[in-house]
């Protein structure tokens, strides 16, 4: 089947309303890819669809072609084209930097448009290059999520004035082998970015090196991944559900006091992940000294602990 017709019935193209739609355009395959199929979808969902590129200037002549190339075929779509200078200016952590540029230029848009999606390309491929990095990185159970299909900007930008925004990737089931294949089929162009072979950059590395080695073991790798990616992140889903549900059990209504009976209620494991949560940045010692001082108060007896008194 045509991957258009695939494309058509991803869910999470469901929660995008009928109005603007701002779309990260780099000019690379994936995003020419999903500004098309966009575009072929725009009359039967009422998007009103708007090009977003980035322009980071990192590669001189390149990064204007690449600008003039989205500017063109905007213009053979009819499709509205905003070019955001984003100019990255440090040496190092240039990839976190640009992409901390690209996420606030797109709410920029988003907000003058007066749009509630932005649609981005990534991919199958990205899917599992997120994945590898993250555990080389040492990431846990959420960073082994790898890239959401549906979250609020602000979970990327960190600001609240992007909660209102949603955030969609509605490629993720796609290989970047059928992306490319559907963009034969239609006779559209793209360009390359050299810099993707660059393999100083992590990412690179993983692309080019780890998972071709890993695809002689397991063929279609990048499927079992994103199939591993998406059972994690509904276990997180369900977790902050019931973790939710602890936090009005456990804490008083001004959040500064926590009932020890209460938390000691729940399964040890949820204890933990409890505390884990009000806690992102302890390591698992300091998680476990956390709890040590929780079942001390509780053999006390004393049921309230203040918040304060864990953070030490």
């Amino acid at each position: 089947m045509e991957l258009f017709q695939e494309f058509r019935k991803e869910r999470v193209l469901d929660s995008v309303p009928a109005g603007p739609v701002a779309v990260g355009v780099s000019g690379g395959a994936d995003s020419v890819a999903l500004l098309h199929l966009l575009w072929r979808l725009r009359r039967e969902r009422g998007w009103k669809i708007a090009a977003v590129h980035a322009q980071h200037r990192l590669r001189g002549e390149e990064s204007a072609r690449d600008q003039k190339f989205v500017e063109d075929l905007c213009g053979r779509l009819k499709v509205e084209c905003r070019v955001c200078a984003c100019p990255v200016t440090q040496r190092t952590g240039i990839e976190e930097a640009a992409r901390i540029l690209r996420y606030g230029a797109f709410s920029r848009v988003a907000r003058a448009l007066g749009a509630k999606t932005i649609v981005t390309a990534h991919n199958a491929d990205d899917q599992a290059e997120t994945f590898f990095l993250n555990l080389i990185r040492g990431a846990g159970p959420k960073g082994l999520c790898a890239i959401w299909p549906l979250r609020p900007l602000s979970d990327v930008t960190l600001k609240a004035r992007d909660k209102n925004v949603d955030l969609v990737r509605p490629l993720l089931s796609f290989s970047r082998e059928e992306i490319l294949r559907y963009l034969k089929s239609q006779r559209l162009d793209f360009v390359e970015d050299s810099s993707n072979l660059n393999l100083e950059f992590k990412r690179n590395w993983v692309r080019h090196k780890l998972l071709p080695l890993l695809k002689e073991a397991q063929p279609k790798i990048q499927n079992k991944v994103s199939y591993l990616s998406y059972l994690l992140q509904k276990s997180s889903e369900a977790q902050d559900l019931e973790l939710g549900k602890m936090q009005k059990k456990v804490f008083l209504a001004d959040g500064r006091w926590l009932d020890v009976e209460a938390f000691f209620r729940y399964h040890r494991i949820l204890r933990t992940l409890f505390l884990t949560k009000l806690f992102p940045h302890s390591s698992s010692k300091g998680i476990e000294a956390k709890m040590a001082t929780l079942e001390k108060e509780r053999r006390l007896k004393r049921y309230l602990v203040l918040m304060a008194k864990l953070i030490q």
